[in-house]
Order: C-alpha cells, then sequence, then structure tokens
C-alpha cells in the first residue's frame, strides 16, 4: 500500500526516494525470461510460536531509528515479538536495526521492495545482488523474516513501484503478471538456497485491498508464512477487517501473520479489545500480529492514547506473549 512505501522513502536516502518515484539506475527494458527449471528448496525453521500464543509486534515510525520500538514498548510495558522494516532493492541489511532486534529479543521482518521487473528478476538481471543479500543475511546469523515485494497483488502505480512495472511482460490494467511474479520468487528462493542460507523465514504477504492473491502464490515449496495487510479506515472492527483476507490466506494451510494493520484512533480501543477472541476463535491460523503504529498521507494510523492503553492491555493478554528462539 502507499502508505508503506511513502514511510520506506522517508527513512532511507536520496536512493530510496528515487526508488519510490523513479529508477535508481537503469531503466526496464523488454527482455527474454530464461525459463529454466529451478530445484524446490528445502523448507528450514518456520520460527513458530509455542503452541497457544502468537507473536505481537508493531512498525514504529518516529524517527526511524532503534529507538522508536523501544519507545512504544516503553508505553505499553512489554517488549514486543517483532519488528518491522522497510527496505528499497539496493538496501543493505540486516544493519543496526536488525542488530538491536536482536539484543532486545525481538524477531525482525525484513520488507524488501521491487526496482527490476518480474521478468527482469527470473532472468537473471539481479542475480549479483541478490547473492550479495543472501550472504548478508547468512553473515548476520539469527531469524530474519523476509517479504519480497510484499502486496504483489496491488496495481504497480498504488505502491509506487513504476520501475517495477513492464507492460510488454506485466498486466495491461497496471498490475503484476501472477505469473512472472511467480517466476521472480522461486529464482530468488533458489540464489538463497544455492547460497545455503538456513536463517531466513519466506513470508508471501498479500494485500486485503488487491485483487485475488490465489494466481500469485509461488507454491508450497517456496512459502513458509503467508502474510496478510489489511486496514480499518471506517471502524468496522477487527473481525471484519481481517476476516475476507484471512480466508483466502488460510486455503494454503501456512502459519498467517498480520503483517499489517491499523485502526483509525477513534475506534483503537474497541478494535484491540476484539482482537484476542477473534484470533483464538475465527483466526486459528494466526501466528503473528503486527501493528502499523504510523501516519500516511492517507491516514493516521499512530496509537493514540486510548489506543496506546488498548493495545497494552492486548499486550498483557497470554495468548500475545510468544517470544522466539533468537
Amino acid at each position: 500500500m502507499l502508505r508503506r512505501l511513502l514511510h520506506a522513502c522517508t527513512l532511507l536516502t536520496v536512493a530510496a526516494l528515487a526508488a519510490c518515484g523513479g529508477a535508481i539506475s537503469s531503466p526496464n527494458s523488454t527482455v527474454t525470461p530464461v525459463r529454466t527449471p529451478l530445484p524446490a528448496p528445502t523448507p528450514v525453521g518456520l520460527e513458530t510460536p509455542a503452541a497457544g500464543t502468537i507473536y505481537l509486534g508493531a512498525y514504529a515510525f518516529a524517527s526511524r531509528s532503534a529507538q522508536d520500538i523501544l519507545t512504544l514498548e516503553s508505553q505499553i510495558g512489554r517488549k514486543l515479538a517483532m519488528d518491522m522494516h522497510y527496505y528499497i532493492w539496493t538496501g543493505n541489511f540486516p544493519g543496526t536495526l536488525e542488530d538491536s532486534d536482536i539484543t532486545t529479543s525481538r524477531l525482525p521482518i525484513d520488507s524488501w521492495n521491487c526496482q527490476l521487473s518480474d521478468a527482469q528478476v527470473a532472468a537473471g538481471a539481479g542475480d549479483l545482488l541478490i547473492q550479495t543479500r543472501a550472504l548478508a543475511i547468512k553473515n548476520f546469523g539469527h531469524p530474519v523474516f523476509l517479504r519480497y515485494l510484499w502486496d504483489m497483488n496491488e496495481p504497480a502505480s498504488l505502491l509506487g513501484r513504476g520501475p517495477c512495472y513492464d507492460p510488454s511482460t506485466d498486466n495491461p490494467d497496471g498490475t503484476f503478471s501472477p505469473a512472472e511474479f511467480v517466476l521472480a520468487w522461486q529464482h530468488i528462493r533458489q540464489i538463497f538456497t544455492q547460497e545455503k542460507v538456513t536463517n531466513v523465514i519466506w513470508v508471501w504477504n498479500v494485500a486485503a485491498s488487491g485483487v485475488d492473491p490465489t494466481p500469485y502464490y509461488p507454491g508450497d515449496s517456496y512459502v513458509d508464512w503467508v502474510g496478510i495487510d489489511a486496514y480499518d479506515a471506517t471502524g468496522a472492527g477487527f473481525a471484519q477487517t481481517i476476516a475476507p483476507i484471512y480466508n483466502v490466506a488460510a486455503t494454503f494451510h501456512k502459519p498467517i501473520l498480520i503483517a499489517e494493520t491499523g485502526e483509525i484512533a477513534v475506534a483503537q480501543p474497541v478494535f484491540f479489545q476484539a482482537a484476542p477472541p477473534a484470533l483464538k476463535s475465527q483466526f486459528p491460523l494466526v501466528a503473528g500480529m503486527v501493528y502499523y503504529d504510523a501516519k500516511s498521507s492517507l491516514e493516521d494510523w499512530r496509537l493514540s492514547s486510548a489506543g496506546i492503553a488498548a493495545f497494552a492491555a492486548l499486550g498483557s493478554n497470554p495468548y500475545l506473549s510468544a517470544f522466539g528462539s533468537l
């Protein structure tokens, strides 16, 4: 969604701003994808929480330093289990934010944006960069939840992903080609597998506001968790916000991460109060929930005073008490 790209841009360099508005290096060119068979990788540890519990996390945006999540934790009186980060295609990660996560017992979630088209990625145009990122995460040596090209089922223009969209290989309506996305995802994971990276939890992440995500699914062997992004701008409530996309995600029979969710200030107390019983009874495959505590150009999802109190109460619920093995 646009709100995530806008915040990702503000925390990075001029190169990041270019990623949200135009190409950073060379513009897209028409390519003929190399259709070589890709071996199915061996699944690694899923870092699922202990039975009867789920992870609670947040994206806390203020100065975009490690202090932001610490401030939120001090406000709610507990450590969070997950911390969200956003990076452009050429971003250098893991880094200081992930280091802080590990030292304070959080699982980092790294959202990795595109720059090349899916057809270019599948054809090998980004192999050196992908290999560099794979080795960096491998050397990090701790679990990393990785969301490549999250919300791929939304229009490229809505997400500011013009450099990633190729009209010659993607859909004429401005959405990404499911077939090309699948090939790109499989190609990236193949490179990670070749580099023997065993500390990545692969999160295939879709948007509730996008088109049917099912055709974009890379296959069970290439996905560890399914991520869903669902926001409530009308005060409809927690269950009503999550249910439609959860029902789609549940068909893949994977652990589900509510990777991004937000509520308008006036409805935050009711939203958080309703979450635990709904998670237990209606959404049993959800293994983690991350709140987007930030402001976008469209909506303000930041926690209000009442929202912070309600989020703290949510965090004190035993069902959301899980912590991973770091």
